[in-house]
C-alpha cells in the first residue's frame, strides 16, 4: 500500500507495507515467539527506494476498545536498507526492548493469561496514569511502526498507520489454549507422532475420568481392592473360575492331577510336573556309619573319614595283585596285542595293526604335504587357503572364482559370478566348439548355442568425413587433427592461437591503434596525429562552435577554430534555385499553386490525409459514377477474409491442388498398417505396409513385399567399437557411446559453432606492406592504404601531403597539410546538400501538381491520375 497523507516533514516518502503476524519459533537470542514485518520506503521525489541506515521503532499497543492507549511492547532496531526494502524481525533478539519487558510477546497477544489483568505503568499510557487492562476474548492488538533516516532532524520520527492484529488469525499454530502453553495440555498422537483426530469426551466420560483420578470410580479396581466379583473363566497357567481356580501349568508345562502323599515333592518327569519321592540327596547328613567291617568310619558326626580295609584275611578286601583275583594283571606280567613289554610300563608297538615304521612314514608324508602340484606328496592348503593340482576331477564343483592359468602359471583369467544376483540359474554349454566367428547366445533358459553374429542388427559402422571408421565387427573410429589442408578436430594449441587473434569486427571508420603493446579499435582522431616538431598538431579541444571552421595559425604552428559566414544568397546561388522550407504544418501537404510555388494546404474533397501519410476516403465519396465497370482488378485487391466468401470447397482437390505429394504420397499409392501376417498379397507396386507387431516396413514391388526398414536393423552385429583420440568410446562392447570433448586451451576436441564463429571472425595476421586495418561500411576490418592528405609507412610514420595555394577566407575553404587554408571558393549545390544532410528541392511547383517521390527517391512534381481526377491548388481532391 502507498501512504500519501504523510506529514509535511516527510511527505517525500511513500511506504509499501506487508505485515504478517506469525509465530516462527524461538531463536537463540529471542525471548519468545517472533513477528515478521515487511515493507519498502520509497522517496517520492526520485521514485527510488531509500538506501542506507534507517532507525525503526516497533510498538504493540492496547486495542481501541480499551479504556486507555498504552504501550505493551516496544523495541528499536537499525536496518541498512537497499532500494528501500526492509524486514523487521520483532522479538528475534536483534532489536533493543525499551518498555521494561514486564510481559513477553506471547503473554501480550494472549487474551487469557494465568496472572489475569495486565498492570501497565503510567509511563507507557496516554493518560499518564497506571492502567489495569483485562482483555476480553475478542480483543485485538495494534502494531505501530515508526522510522527515522539520516535526512530527518534528530528526534524526528515518521509514524506509519497502525496495523490491527486480530486474535484468531494472529498465529498459524496456537501456542496457548486458554492461557495454558501447549506443554501443559493433554495431547493424543498416532503411531507416527502426528496429532490424532478423536471425538470429544461426553459429560459422562469426563465425570468418569475425574472419578478415576479421584479414586471414586465404580468401573475399575484400586490396587488395594481385593480381586472379587469377577466372572468368566481363567486361561493360561491358571484355569477355572473365581471360586474354583486350578494351577494347570507352570510356565506352560502341564501339572499332573495326581495327588501327592507325605514325603513326596513336585518334580518334572520329562513330560509333566508330577509328585515323586525326593531322591536327589539334597537333605542334611547328621551321622555316617558302616554296615560291615570292610569300611571303617571315624568322626561320624563331624567330618566323617571312610577307610577301606585291604588285606588277605577275613573282613578285608583283596588288593589288585592278590593271587586270589582271577585274570588280574599283575606287575611284571607280559603285554600282548598292540602292546609289548611288561606291566605297568608296556610299549605300543602297533596301532590297528600298523607298525611304528608305517606310522612314522604316514606322519612324515603328512608333514611333507605341499600346496603345489608336486608328485608323490599330499596336497594341503597354503596360508591363503589355496591348493594346486595338475588335474582335478569331481562330479560337482563349487566356488566363487575360477582361475585359468597360462602354460607357465604366470598369468591367469579369472571367471567369477556377480557380487549379488536374484537367484540360482544354470548355463549349459553347446555340444561342440562351434564354427569360426560364431558367438554364444542364450535362449533365455540358460541353454547356450553358437550363432552367426552377422544375423544381428549392424554389420559395420561407417562415418562421414572428417570422421573415419575401419568398419567390420570391431570398428575403430578416428578423427584427424585439422590443419590448413585437413578437416578434423581442433587441437588445444590451435584453439589458443585462434582465440588470441584479432577480431575482424571493426566499426565503420575505426582502425586498430596500438597502445601499451595491445591493439585497440578506435576512430582515428586528431589526438592520433602527431607533429615531429610540436607534438600534438591539433591543439583545439572539442568541436568548433557553430559558425566556425578550423584555421591554421602560422604564428602558433597549430590549428584553431575561426569564424566564417555563409549568406542565404550564397546558398541560393550555389543551388541555382530558392530551396523550399522543410517546415510543413501538421496534416498539410505541399501543392503547387497558381504561381507555380509549392504551398502548404489541407487535403479535402473526397479524401483527407493524416500526418503519418494515411489517406482516408470520406463516407459516400466513392459512387458508381466514379468507379467504372471492371475498374477494380485482382491487382487492386489486397486481402479478402474467407468468411466473406459464401461457398468454399470441402476437399483439397476442390481447391485445384493435384500434385503427387497429396494424391499418392509422391509415388506411394497407398499405406496400410497391421500385423505382419495380415499383409495383403503382393501385386500392386508402390504400396507401403507397416508391420505393427514386428516393427518392420515393407514395399510392394509388384511381385513381392520387400522389407525396407526395421526397428532392429537390417544387418549384422557390432561386437566392439574403438576410437582414436580425441574421440572416446564408453561401453565399447555392449552399448557404445561415442563422444568427444569440446576443444579448449587444455583439451583437443571438437569445436563448437560458437567458437567456430568467434575464430572465423578473428583478424588475419597477413597485411600488405604499408596498409592498415580500417572498419568498412559492414563494420568489418578491411586492409587499405592510407591516401589523400596523408600516408603512413610500415614503421608507423605518418606523413601529410603538401598542398600548394595562397591563404584566404571564403565560404568554401581548403586546408594544407597542417590545416592552413590554401584555397577558397563559392559554395556549390553539393556543399549545401552535404551541409543540410539532404538534397533540398526547389519550391517551384506548377499549379495542380503535387510532390511525389520517384523511383530515385527524389520529390518530383506530378499531376494526380487514376482513381483521383485532380487536386486543386488549394488542396481539394476530386475522384474520377
Amino acid at each position: 500500500m502507498n501512504f500519501n497523507n504523510l506529514k509535511n516533514t516527510t511527505l517525500r516518502y511513500a511506504v509499501a507495507v506487508f505485515f504478517t503476524f506469525i509465530f516462527i519459533g524461538l531463536s537463540a537470542n529471542a525471548v519468545g515467539p517472533q513477528m515478521s514485518y515487511h515493507g519498502r520506503i520509497v522517496d517520492s521525489l526520485t521514485n527510488l527506494g531509500v538506501t542506507g541506515n534507517v532507525d525503526f521503532k516497533i510498538q504493540v499497543k492496547t486495542p481501541t476498545t480499551a479504556g486507555d492507549t498504552c504501550i505493551m511492547y516496544e523495541e528499536t532496531q537499525t536496518k541498512n536498507l537497499s532500494n528501500g526494502v526492509f524486514v523487521l524481525g520483532i522479538n528475534n533478539g536483534v532489536g533493543v526492548r525499551v518498555d521494561g519487558g514486564a510481559y513477553n510477546l506471547q503473554q501480550i497477544f494472549s487474551n487469557k493469561n494465568t496472572f489475569g489483568a495486565f498492570a501497565l505503568p503510567a509511563g507507557v499510557c496516554a493518560s499518564s496514569t497506571p492502567y489495569s487492562y483485562s482483555p476480553t476474548a475478542t480483543d485485538t492488538r495494534r502494531v505501530t511502526i515508526q522510522f527515522h533516516d539520516t535526512s530527518m532532524a534528530p528526534g524526528q520520527w515518521e509514524t506509519l498507520p497502525s496495523q490491527t492484529v486480530a486474535y484468531v488469525p494472529s498465529a498459524i499454530e496456537s501456542l496457548n489454549v486458554g492461557g495454558f502453553p501447549v506443554d501443559a495440555l493433554v495431547r493424543v498422537v498416532d503411531a507416527g507422532g502426528n496429532p490424532a483426530i478423536l471425538s470429544p469426551l461426553s459429560i459422562a466420560q469426563y465425570t468418569e475420568l475425574t472419578n478415576l483420578i479421584g479414586g471414586t470410580s465404580t468401573q475399575y479396581l484400586l490396587a488395594t481392592n481385593p480381586a472379587i466379583g469377577f466372572t468368566g473363566s481363567l486361561a493360561g497357567d491358571i484355569t477355572g473360575t473365581q471360586g474354583v481356580t486350578v494351577v494347570s501349568r507352570i510356565r506352560g508345562t502341564s501339572v499332573s492331577a495326581l495327588a501327592p502323599v507325605a514325603g513326596e515333592v513336585l518334580k518334572f518327569n520329562g513330560t509333566v510336573w508330577s509328585p515323586g519321592v525326593d531322591n536327589d540327596s539334597l537333605g542334611t547328613v547328621t551321622n555316617v556309619s558302616s554296615a560291615n567291617a570292610y569300611l571303617t568310619v571315624t568322626n561320624p558326626t563331624l567330618t566323617p573319614i571312610l577307610t577301606l580295609n585291604v588285606g588277605t584275611v577275613a573282613n578285608t578286601v583283596a588288593a589288585g595283585n592278590d593271587p586270589r583275583l582271577v585274570n588280574a594283571v599283575l606287575a611284571g606280567s607280559a603285554a600282548s596285542g598292540d602292546l609289548t613289554g611288561t606291566y605297568p610300563s608296556p610299549t605300543v608297538s602297533t596301532v590297528g595293526g600298523k607298525t611304528a615304521a608305517q606310522i612314522a612314514t604316514s606322519v612324515n608324508d603328512t608333514n611333507a604335504a605341499t600346496a603345489s602340484a608336486t608328485s608323490g606328496t599330499i596336497v594341503k592348503r597354503d596360508g591363503s587357503g589355496n591348493s594346486s593340482f595338475a588335474t582335478a576331477q569331481a562330479t560337482n564343483f563349487s566356488g566363487r572364482n575360477l582361475y585359468l592359468f597360462d602354460s607357465i602359471n604366470t598369468n591367469s583369467i579369472r571367471m567369477m559370478a556377480p557380487a549379488t544376483f536374484a537367484g540360482n540359474y544354470t548355463l549349459t554349454l553347446p555340444v561342440d566348439a562351434g564354427p569360426a566367428g560364431y558367438i554364444l547366445r542364450t535362449d533365455g533358459t540358460g541353454v547356450l548355442s553358437w550363432v552367426n553374429p552377422t544375423a544381428g542388427a549392424v554389420t559395420s559402422v561407417t562415418a562421414s568425413a572428417p570422421i573415419t571408421s575401419s568398419g567390420g565387427q570391431t570398428p575403430n573410429i578416428s578423427l584427424a587433427k585439422s590443419s590448413g589442408t585437413v578437416d578434423g578436430y581442433l587441437a588445444s594449441s590451435d584453439w589458443t592461437t585462434f582465440n588470441n587473434k584479432l577480431s575482424t569486427n571493426l566499426a565503420t571508420g575505426q582502425v586498430w591503434v596500438g597502445f601499451a603493446g595491445v591493439a585497440n579499435a578506435q576512430f582515428l582522431n586528431i589526438a592520433n596525429i602527431k607533429s615531429t616538431v610540436a607534438g600534438n598538431f591539433f591543439t583545439a579541444t572539442g568541436a568548433c562552435a557553430p559558425g566556425q571552421t578550423l584555421t591554421y595559425s602560422s604564428v602558433n604552428d597549430n590549428v584553431a577554430c575561426a569564424a566564417y559566414a555563409i549568406t542565404s544568397a550564397q546558398v541560393t546561388t550555389a543551388l541555382g534555385y530558392t530551396p523550399a522550407t522543410n517546415l510543413l504544418p501538421n496534416g498539410q501537404i505541399f501543392v503547387g499553386n497558381a504561381l507555380n510555388v509549392a504551398t502548404a494546404v489541407f487535403a479535402s474533397g473526397d479524401v483527407s490525409i493524416s500526418n503519418d501519410g494515411t489517406i482516408t476516403i470520406l463516407n459516400s465519396a466513392i459512387t458508381n459514377s466514379k468507379i467504372a465497370n471492371l475498374a477494380i482488378t485482382n491487382s487492386k485487391i489486397n486481402d479478402v477474409n474467407w468468411n466473406k466468401i459464401s461457398s468454399t470447397p470441402t476437399s483439397i482437390f476442390g481447391y485445384g491442388i493435384t500434385d503427387a505429394i497429396l494424391t499418392n504420397a509422391g509415388g506411394v499409392t497407398s499405406m496400410q498398417a497391421g500385423f505382419n501376417a495380415s499383409k495383403p498379397a503382393p501385386g500392386s507396386a508402390g504400396r507401403m505396409y507397416v508391420s505393427t507387431d514386428s516393427a518392420e516396413i515393407y514395399r510392394d514391388n509388384g511381385s513381392a513385399w520387400i522389407k525396407v526398414g526395421s526397428a532392429i536393423g537390417l544387418g549384422g552385429t557390432v561386437t566392439s567399437v574403438s576410437a582414436a583420440m580425441p574421440i572416446s568410446v564408453l561401453n565399447n562392447t555392449s552399448t557404445p557411446i561415442i563422444s568427444m570433448l569440446q576443444a579448449s586451451n587444455l583439451n583437443d576436441g571438437y569445436i563448437t559453432s560458437g567458437d567456430w564463429s568467434i575464430f572465423n571472425a578473428k583478424q588475419s595476421t597477413a597485411l600488405i606492406n604499408g596498409q592498415m586495418w580500417i572498419g568498412d561500411v559492414t563494420n568489418n576490418a578491411a586492409p587499405v592504404t592510407m591516401s589523400g592528405d596523408a600516408t603512413i609507412s610500415n614503421a608507423g610514420v605518418l606523413a601529410f601531403n603538401t598542398v600548394a595555394g595562397a591563404p584566404g577566407t571564403f565560404p568554401k575553404v581548403t586546408f594544407n597539410n597542417k590545416g592552413l587554408v590554401t584555397a577558397g571558393s563559392a559554395l556549390s549545390s553539393t556543399d549545401v546538400t552535404t551541409g543540410l544532410g539532404y538534397t533540398p528541392s526547389s519550391n517551384a511547383l506548377n499549379a495542380g501538381l503535387v510532390f511525389v517521390g520517384n523511383s530515385s527517391n527524389v520529390a518530383q512534381g506530378q499531376a494526380l491520375s487514376g482513381d483521383i481526377a485532380s487536386v486543386s491548388n488549394v488542396g481539394i481532391v476530386t475522384f474520377t
